[in-house]
C-alpha cells in the first residue's frame, strides 16, 4: 500500500492564498475527522467544508519547539498549525 505524501506548510499557504474561500478544518485524528464528516454529511455541508487529520500535514518538530509547544501530541500539532 502506498501512502499519500503529507502536505507541506508552504503548500497550504499557497493553496489558501489562491483560494481564500476554501474552508478546511484540521483535527487531531481520524476519529475526529470521521465524526465531523458524518455531521457535515447530515447537514449537507460536505461539499463546502473539508476535514483533515493533522497527520496529513508535514509539521516539523522545530515548529512546535519555536512556539514553545510540547512534542508528541496531535493536539499541540493542531495548535501549532493554527499559529503558523
Amino acid at each position: 500500500m502506498t501512502s499519500v505524501p503529507r502536505k507541506e506548510i508552504s503548500e497550504l499557504v499557497a493553496t489558501y492564498e489562491l483560494h481564500p474561500n476554501l474552508v478546511d478544518i484540521y483535527v487531531e485524528g481520524n476519529f475526529d475527522r470521521d465524526f465531523l464528516n458524518q455531521y457535515l454529511d447530515s447537514a449537507s455541508l460536505r461539499s463546502i467544508v473539508s476535514v483533515y487529520s493533522i497527520a496529513d500535514i508535514e509539521l516539523a518538530d522545530s515548529e512546535l519547539v519555536s512556539l514553545d509547544l510540547p512534542l508528541g501530541s496531535n493536539k499541540h500539532r493542531v495548535i501549532a498549525l493554527s499559529k503558523i
